[in-house]
């Protein structure tokens, strides 16, 4: 098994699961009312307004019956397959190289602002990058953690982030404690068994790596970053590099969460400084609408 995104939107595409969409898309002002719309498949935007050169795809699965696809099982089969995949974990290994890294932009070049970012929700408090990952390690055993989090687009090397009281959140307060930053990576357009790995609840210092490998049937793939001490897989599209600061809060929210609520979470919350950029040369963007009853919710639910 193929471990991109690129794989899967053949994937897609060979099941008569995916929508080309040639026409022009705002992803600010329309992007999200077509995912919400878009229940019964994927959508690859190919004519991104603003963002010449951008593809993003989106709702991938946008529907717990079409995640099966992903497992090729039925949906009866589905959650067996996956007990059966993830009752031993799988390996992650380093390589020296992948396609993720192909494109490295520093310094004065960060600009987040230019990738095309949706607004999901008309009340969220602006463009939001809900579709990252984010790998964090514990600084004393070297463990690392991989999880969900939403970033709220601040400027072009900053966004907000919401921490819930989870893995990364045990990480962060590790590194508070001794008022150091905590470095971050957040891999964007990737397979999605990561994403299930990410939904998985397992205890604290449990590698999510390891259950991508074994839900994927073969080891992941690393790349060392290059500005901070972390591994993101070497297939992945894009990859932020940046540190959460110590003791920063800023406003953040609303944002509207895969549980159909818009206040949730929304406050005073940290921020992280984005350091690095990679990604492929001709990257392709993901983004994730959330709710209920779209993709933000299926990884959860399965």
């Amino acid at each position: 098994m193929s471990q991109d995104m690129r794989s899967w939107i053949e994937q897609l595409e060979g099941a008569g699961l995916l929508a080309r969409i040639s026409k022009p898309v705002d992803p600010r002002a329309q992007m999200g009312a077509l995912l919400w719309q878009a229940r019964d498949r994927g959508l690859l935007f190919e004519n991104l307004s603003g963002y010449p050169g951008w593809r993003c795809l989106g709702q991938a699965p946008g529907d717990v019956t079409l995640a099966p696809l992903a497992f090729g099982t039925s949906r009866d089969e589905m959650i067996p397959e996956f007990v059966r995949r993830t009752e031993t974990l799988g390996k992650a290994r380093l390589v020296e190289s992948g396609p993720v890294q192909q494109k490295v932009v520093l310094g004065d070049d960060v600009d987040i602002t230019k990738m095309p970012i949706h607004q999901a929700g008309i009340r969220d408090g602006g463009p939001y990058i809900g579709s990252g990952l984010m790998v964090t390690k514990n600084p004393a055993t070297g463990r690392r953690n991989l999880s969900f989090h939403r970033l709220q687009m601040k400027g072009p090397k900053k966004t907000g982030i919401l921490l819930y009281p989870r893995h990364a959140w045990t990480n962060y307060q590790m590194y508070e404690t001794e008022n150091k930053p905590m470095p971050v990576a957040i891999m964007i357009g990737h397979h999605p068994m990561y994403y299930f790995a990410a939904a998985t609840t397992t205890q604290y210092g449990v590698d999510e790596f390891e259950i991508a490998a074994a839900l994927l049937q073969e080891d992941v793939e690393l790349v060392k970053c290059r500005t901070v001490d972390l591994e993101v897989p070497a297939w992945a599209e894009i990859v932020l590099e940046g540190e959460i600061p110590p003791k920063a809060r800023e406003p953040e929210g609303p944002f509207s969460e895969f549980q159909d609520y818009y206040l949730t979470g929304s406050g005073m919350n940290p921020i992280v400084n984005i350091k690095a950029i990679t990604m492929r040369h001709d990257a392709i963007f993901k983004n994730v609408q959330n709710g209920t009853e779209v993709e933000g919710c299926v990884y959860h639910k399965v």
